[in-house]
């Protein structure tokens, strides 16, 4: 009876566990999702005033806003690929991507990290 009940205490906390898993991944996409909408508004309003009339410092700093948003948006859609696969909707279909999403985690986990591949693996050496 007692090794039941230690069982049944093991399995509601595993449960526990990999609901709040889920909530935090759901969470973090749906973040995602809200930052990325109105940094798409704020790109493409970079990207209609690029085609102003403008000096050429403000031409500098308008290249500096938009390379610095398809960083951010990079980064957020990185966040989204990274949460799908991890909880299997979505595989990683090359190796370019696998090593993407895995530099991408190293970063926030603030380590390094380093990938010995065949060449025969498309997409392996760039």
């Amino acid at each position: 009876m007692v090794v039941q009940k230690a069982k049944e205490t093991e399995l509601y906390k595993t449960i526990h566990i990999t609901e709040e898993s889920m909530l935090a991944k759901q969470m973090l996409a749906t973040m995602s999702r809200e930052i990325r909408s109105p940094l798409s508004g704020v790109m493409s309003m970079a990207e209609i005033l690029s085609t102003t009339n403008i000096d050429k410092e403000q031409t500098q700093l308008l290249k500096v806003m938009l390379s610095s948003g398809d960083l951010v948006l990079e980064l957020i859609n990185n966040i989204l690929d990274l949460s799908k696969v991890e909880s299997g909707i979505q595989e990683c279909h090359n190796f370019c991507d696998l090593k993407c999403l895995a530099s991408f985690q190293a970063c926030c986990k603030l380590v390094s990290n380093s990938a010995d591949s065949s060449p025969d693996i498309p997409g392996s050496h760039e």
